[in-house]
């Protein structure tokens, strides 16, 4: 006698697991200062990982409505500067930017840029700031700041 079970459960193929991206912030820890020959200093969240920027804009060669920026990581302990990066805002309707980290590269967005871009937005702020959140509920009203601002 033999016995019968239970045929295997059926595994859907091809179903994607969606996963949450973690929350992305940005605050201040120092305005820009012209007798630091205009750096200041901000820190960027990305879920629990916080790092820590100098930041300055730069001129830009490149023309049209295109502003320069570059951000030098610094090490945990806030006493040297590890990677550089360039990261170009255009506040013109193309809304053409770049940054020269791997993030950017791969995926064409990045928190350099997204963190840029909501400091424009609110750049005396010293809370943190979600970088996306006036984009998505507002984007005209972010957009006319932006111009506003000129930072």
């Amino acid at each position: 006698m033999s016995s019968l079970s239970a045929p295997p459960a059926r595994v859907q193929q091809g179903a994607a697991r969606k996963t949450r991206k973690p929350a992305r912030f940005i605050r201040w820890l120092e305005l820009p200062d012209p007798s630091c020959q205009g750096w200041g200093a901000c820190e960027i969240a990305v879920g629990p990982n916080v790092t820590a920027y100098l930041f300055r804009q730069v001129p830009c060669h490149l023309g049209g409505a295109l502003i320069g920026y570059e951000l030098e990581k610094l090490t945990p302990a806030l006493t040297e500067t590890g990677e550089s990066y360039h990261v170009v805002i255009d506040v013109g309707p193309h809304r053409q930017h770049s940054c020269e980290c791997l993030g950017f590269l791969r995926h064409g967005h990045c928190k350099h840029v997204d963190g840029i871009m909501a400091l424009r937005v609110a750049p005396r702020a010293s809370k943190h700031r979600s970088t996306t959140d006036a984009a998505r509920n507002d984007p005209e009203a972010y957009w006319q700041e932006m111009q506003r601002t000129g930072i």
